[in-house]
C-alpha cells in the first residue's frame, strides 16, 4: 500500500512512528526518557574478551 502511494518504506515507517507517538497518552518527554541507551565497551584479543584489571 505504501508503494502505491509513492513512499519508501523508511518514509512510511517514520510517518507511522510519528502518528503512533501523537496518539500516545504519555508526554513526549516521558517517551524520550525511556529511550536512553547504555553502551558497554569490552576489548577483544584473539577472538576472546580481555578482562581489564580494575584497581
Amino acid at each position: 500500500m505504501w508503494r502505491i502511494a509513492g513512499l519508501t518504506y523508511v518514509h512510511f515507517s517514520r510517518i507511522a512512528t510519528m502518528v503512533t507517538r501523537m496518539c500516545s497518552k504519555t508526554a513526549k518527554s516521558q517517551n524520550v526518557a525511556k529511550a536512553s541507551t547504555t553502551l558497554k565497551f569490552i576489548p577483544w584479543e584473539n577472538g576472546k574478551p580481555v578482562k581489564e584489571d580494575r584497581e
